[in-house]
């Protein structure tokens, strides 16, 4: 009689990049939705912006986070690449330290994804030499 097979550390953390990076997505998406909701009812959330730091800024949080994370579900190393490329946009376009908050918690399973990448693609290529 064979034992159970531990679930492997990889699986565990794509798990856990999914779950947490459809929470991000739904939220991100959320935020995004009600800003352009309020623009079409007559708001001014999206009218201008201010500077080309913000609209760098802006490219960086939300918009490369939400393509970064969705495309993640698939090539994890690519989505969370997005994400992260995302995030040194917008710490160079407002500074560091917006990274750190929120906007940091929202974009961190793309670590998870990446790691999932490495890890993943370390295991296939061991695979490939043993057999």
């Amino acid at each position: 009689m064979e034992k159970p097979s531990k679930m492997e550390v990889p699986r565990l953390i794509q798990i856990l990049a999914r779950i947490m990076g459809t929470m991000s997505l739904i939220f991100l998406i959320f935020m995004l939705g009600a800003h352009l909701w309020d623009d079409l009812l007559g708001g001014t959330s999206f009218e201008r912006f201010s500077s080309k730091n913000e609209l760098f800024a802006f490219i960086g949080f939300p918009c490369m986070t939400i393509v970064g994370l969705a495309l993640a579900w698939r090539w994890e190393g690519i989505g969370g690449g997005i994400v992260v490329t995302g995030m040194v946009i917008l710490a160079i376009s407002i500074g560091v330290k917006p990274i750190i908050s929120l906007i940091g918690i929202l974009a961190s399973p793309s670590l998870l994804f990446i790691a999932y990448a490495i890890i993943s693609r370390q295991k296939s290529n061991n695979q490939e030499l043993s057999s």
